[in-house]
């Protein structure tokens, strides 16, 4: 079999791509949903493209058996990122008139005999809702004139949505005008039935254009005496505006003994408004017949005197019942019908604030166009029908509120300030974003409340977020200044930092919520727990260490030893007090190097609690969850459970620890291939070889200029901490008591430098005749759960 497919590529809607599959057919889009590839359909001669290229993300194919009349389907599951349930395809309906038609079948494909119920729309408008335990296979088919490029996509309502086809085709101009824009309708296609035609027939293209598919009247004719009639020269079709194909209208069905012609046609919705297009032709060389054309007995016209060998078309309106029976009564001679079609009209739904669209886009391609947290369809409706994440719309499509919370998103603050219409909440906590708040003067004059809160901003609060009736929230973005001092004085307050004894630290930290209410400044003063020094951040990594201050970058030189005990305790420290929190203790559940924030004398803070997870209860220690976390500091237990406790959190600080004695990152491509993962390359070390003076595994850049046993102690936490089993590794308070024991010892042993008996600071492996000072005499035991190495 051959395969052809030719692409088309259109730049649409502020830098939007349109993806258009024109085949053989002009003007044609036919995608086969989850074929591997492309083909021709061999009935009708149409060329089918597979929708790989087209097809949401997060999104299953499967085969169907060889005796369904379809080849394939696309599912697409759930997905915690995508909470709306809304899959959308990349390729947009068209703008103008055009035809849309969409095949679903469920075929029990996943064995589960779970038929689901989604929704279908197009743009802002709720077309359908496909109901597999009442028909399966299911075809949907809208005629739209559309005023721009749409989305089409799937709602998930109760199970899995799948679909097997999606078809495009152009309309000629004039045709099906209740289908207008302008007035808001569409067309949504009930029946379609060539009366007259051969028995079980159904006609499409090549014999209709447009590809519409006309059914054979036989499934819907009551018991009658009719025959048909065809012929196969031209008619005069003046009189059709809605371009019928002439093989339809070539023939027809009557009642020779000149008595009515019924149909029974049920309806879906007893409440809606229906449209009828009915065709007549009188094939013969003489005026037609007269009759009446009722439905459930009311008559709605008379047609009589057709002209030979011309159609006419007539478009009648009526209100819906539960079934419609169409009647044809004599007046005159044997009534007929070539064709009729239903459509039920469908309001179209307002789409939203064009205004507050395009700055959601905006938003979403100023980070990542890829990030599926969003849950954001570029050019589909972020209101209508259903809102995209984290969105709120009030009836007339302005956006009202916007959360953006632990989105993952990553960047420079000034993509996210668009211009919205009456936005009052913005919430952009728990991300990575950073730079300074923007001047929102004359802008943002609803805004009721902004939570930017465990970002990366910086510089000073603008006036503008000094008025009246206007909340923000900046805890955990260090480097915000706060009036004209953006540093507090070491004499302003004098709690000591938690875990720091006092002749290491001469600063300490505030972490502050910000309300400006009624015009007054307020702010709450917290004591940090690993005191980090507020205007001042830098991140934990290796070697030389990248530095941030007021967005600029600097070189600073390799941390020493003494340097990463004293941040590697500051950040026990605030996770024991996380974990030891009260009544609601909470796991962070993505420590990393680049979450630890240093300030100066390199006292340290956890930061990024985009992923923390709260427990319910103080004495709950496991909750399932999503994994989450980041791939090399992510703990195999809470991976292959989904069960998350505080000791995973105890896991990623081992990798942390082990970060600090190695000097390189948990997974490195640069390293031999059994090097690559630093746990698994490095735990052997820890006992074996650390304890026994053998230091190669040891950051090059501290230059030996440290304590053997220092080492050793945190050598030996950060092999306990990395347990393959959460309940043989210690909590972080044994942590905290083992690094401040073994940060006593940096501090005891310089003192003795003139000693005969001082120290090595370093045992080279070739080197192991110096014997080591031990300290197990001068300072306290060790912690109870943790195992001393010897």
């Amino acid at each position: 079999m051959r395969f052809a497919k030719t692409t088309q590529m259109l730049l649409l809607l502020q830098g939007l791509v349109l993806l258009e599959v024109v085949n053989a057919q002009t003007g044609f889009t036919s995608l086969v949903c989850g074929a591997p590839s492309d083909y021709i359909s061999q009935s009708d001669g149409i060329s089918w493209t597979s929708d790989t290229a087209f097809a949401p993300p997060i999104s299953k194919t499967f085969s169907l058996p060889s005796n369904s009349s379809l080849r394939t389907l696309r599912s697409f599951p759930p997905d915690a990122s995508r909470p709306s349930g809304r899959s959308c395809y990349s390729i947009l309906v068209p703008f103008g008139l055009s035809l849309v038609r969409a095949t679903f079948t469920y075929g029990n494909y996943d064995t589960l005999n779970k038929p689901p119920v989604f929704g279908v729309s197009i743009g802002a408008t709720m077309f359908s809702t496909i109901n597999f335990n009442t028909q399966d296979p299911w075809v949907e088919e809208m005629i739209l004139n559309a005023a721009e490029v749409q989305t089409f996509c799937l709602i998930s309502m109760d199970g899995i949505p799948v679909i097997s086809l999606l078809e495009f085709r152009p309309l000629p101009p004039g045709a099906y005008n209740h289908a207008s824009s302008s007035l808001g309708v569409a067309l949504k296609k009930i029946y379609r039935i060539d009366c007259g035609s051969e028995a079980m027939k159904n006609t499409r293209y090549p014999d209709d254009n447009y590809d519409r598919i006309w059914n054979s009247d036989q499934y819907y004719l009551d018991a009658s005496t009719s025959s048909t009639h065809s012929i196969t020269h031209d008619l005069n079709t003046s009189a059709v505006a809605d371009a019928a194909p002439m093989t339809v209208l070539q023939s027809n069905r009557f009642n020779f003994r000149n008595q009515s012609l019924s149909y029974s046609l049920p309806l879906a919705k007893p409440n809606g408004k229906y449209l009828m297009n009915t065709y007549f032709s009188e094939l013969h060389g003489a005026v037609g017949p007269t009759f009446k054309l009722s439905v459930n007995e009311a008559v709605l016209m008379t047609v009589g005197g057709l002209p030979p060998l011309s159609v006419s078309e007539f478009t009648v309106t009526q209100a819906a019942s539960w079934w419609w029976n169409i009647s044809l009564l004599p007046v005159s001679g044997a009534p007929l019908i070539n064709a009729l079609e239903i459509y039920e009209t469908v309001q179209l739904q307002h789409i939203s604030n064009k205004k507050d669209a395009r700055a959601l886009n905006l938003i979403k391609l100023s980070f990542n166009a890829q990030n599926i947290l969003l849950d954001w369809s570029l050019g589909s409706d972020p209101c209508f029908p259903v809102p995209w994440r984290g969105i709120s719309c009030d009836t007339t499509g302005i956006v009202t509120s916007l959360d953006l919370s632990r989105s993952q998103l990553s960047g420079d603050v000034a993509g996210l300030f668009q211009d919205f219409t009456r936005l009052e909440y913005l919430n952009v906590s728990g991300n990575n974003l950073f730079g300074r708040i923007p001047d929102l003067k004359g802008r943002f004059q609803s805004l009721k409340v902004l939570n930017i809160a465990n970002n990366q901003f910086s510089g000073p609060i603008p006036e503008k977020f000094d008025q009246p009736g206007l909340v923000l929230i900046t805890l955990g973005n260090p480097c915000i200044q706060y009036a004209t001092n953006p540093c507090p004085s070491v004499t302003d307050h004098k709690p000591q930092p938690v875990g720091i004894s006092a002749r290491r630290s001469g600063h300490h930290s505030r972490s502050l919520v910000v309300g400006v209410v009624s015009g007054t400044l307020a702010a709450l003063l917290v004591i940090a727990a690993a005191g980090i020094i507020c205007c001042h951040r830098y991140k934990l990594q290796r070697e030389l260490m990248d530095a941030s201050e007021e967005g600029s970058l600097s070189k600073v030189q390799p941390m020493s030893w003494e340097q990463r005990l004293t941040s590697a305790l500051g950040a026990a420290a605030g996770l024991e007090h996380l974990h030891r929190g009260g009544d609601l203790k909470t796991i962070h559940r993505n420590v990393k190097s680049s979450n630890i924030l240093l300030g100066l004398n390199y006292v340290s803070k956890v930061s990024d609690f985009g992923l923390s997870k709260p427990a319910v209860h103080a004495e709950k220690t496991d909750i399932s969850t999503f994994v989450r976390g980041t791939a090399g500091y992510l703990d195999p237990e809470y991976f292959n459970t989904s069960q998350l406790t505080d000791k995973s959190d105890v896991f990623s600080f081992g990798v942390v620890l082990m970060e600090i004695l190695c000097g390189r990152e948990p997974l490195s491509s640069d390293c031999a291939p059994e090097e690559y993962n630093l746990v698994a390359w490095v735990r052997p070390a820890l006992i074996n070889s650390i304890p026994k003076g053998d230091t190669s595994v040891v950051d090059k850049a501290l230059g030996n200029q440290f304590i053997l046993q220092s080492l050793t102690v945190v050598a030996n936490v950060a092999f306990q901490c990395t347990e393959k089993e959460g309940a043989n590794r210690p909590t972080m308070t044994e942590v905290v008591r083992e690094l401040k024991r073994a940060l006593d010892i940096e501090y005891l042993l310089p003192s003795n430098k003139s000693s005969p008996q001082q120290c090595v600071r370093s045992i080279p492996k070739s080197i192991n005749k110096q014997k080591s000072c031990h300290f197990a005499e001068i300072y306290p035991s060790l912690s109870e759960n943790i195992r001393p190495i010897h």
